[in-house]
C-alpha cells in the first residue's frame, strides 16, 4: 500500500465517527497541528494563552490555503483536543508517514518545543511565530535564535510537555541526531 493509501485510509477511520467528514488537506493539516495540541494539552489543559496560540495558527493556515476553511479546523481542533487518547494511534501514524515522506523530523521538534514555550512567554513566541512561514519553519537564523533560547532557559518545557515531546519523536521515527541532541539538555538539566 502506497503512503498516500496509508494516509487516505487514516483518514476514512477519522471520518468514520465524525457527523461532517472532512477533506484530505484538512486531514493532512490536522495531522501537522496533532503534535501542537498534544504538547499543549500535556497538562491536561489548555489555558488562553495556548488557546490563543492554537487559534492564531489555525487562522495562518486557512489564510495561507484557499481550501481550508477556519471553522472547520476550529471545529476539529477542538475535537482532537477533547479525544487526544483516543485518536493518538490513528494521528501518530498518520504523522510518521508524512514526517517520513516530507523530511518533516527536525520541523515536528521545532513546532512542539515552541508549542511548549507558549505557556511561559506567548509575547515571544508570538513574535517568533510572525516571522514563521508555510508549516511553521523557520528561517536558519530564527532558529538559531529560538533553540539558543531554549537551551539558555531549560526550564521552560515541563516533564509533562518533554515525555510528550519524546513519545511524539519516537512513534513518528523523528528522533534523530539533532533533535536526541536538544532532548539531552532537557533531560539532563536539574
Amino acid at each position: 500500500m502506497s503512503e498516500l493509501d496509508e494516509l487516505k485510509t487514516l483518514l476514512e477511520e477519522y471520518n468514520f465517527n465524525r457527523l461532517e467528514p472532512i477533506d484530505f488537506a484538512t486531514f493532512q493539516e490536522l495531522v501537522w497541528f496533532y503534535p501542537i495540541l498534544a504538547v499543549l494539552s500535556a497538562d491536561n489543559k489548555i489555558d488562553g494563552a495556548e488557546r490563543n496560540f492554537y487559534l492564531e495558527q489555525l487562522e495562518k493556515k486557512a489564510h495561507q490555503e484557499e481550501n481550508l476553511q477556519i471553522g472547520t479546523l476550529k471545529r476539529e481542533a477542538r475535537y482532537i483536543t477533547e479525544n487526544l487518547a483516543l485518536l493518538e494511534d490513528l494521528f501518530l501514524n498518520a504523522l510518521k508517514i508524512l514526517v517520513k515522506s516530507k523530511g518533516w523530523q527536525n520541523a515536528l521538534m521545532d513546532n512542539m518545543l515552541n508549542a511548549a514555550k507558549v505557556s511561559y512567554e506567548p509575547w515571544q513566541t508570538k513574535t517568533l511565530y510572525g516571522e514563521a512561514e508555510n508549516h511553521l519553519k523557520f528561517s536558519k537564523k530564527v532558529l538559531d535564535l529560538v533553540l539558543e533560547d531554549v537551551l539558555d532557559k531549560k526550564e521552560r518545557v515541563s516533564e509533562d510537555e518533554l515525555a510528550v515531546i519524546i513519545n511524539i519523536l519516537q512513534k513518528t521515527d523523528a528522533l534523530n541526531e539533532r533533535n536526541r541532541m536538544i532532548l539531552e539538555v532537557f533531560e539532563n538539566s536539574p
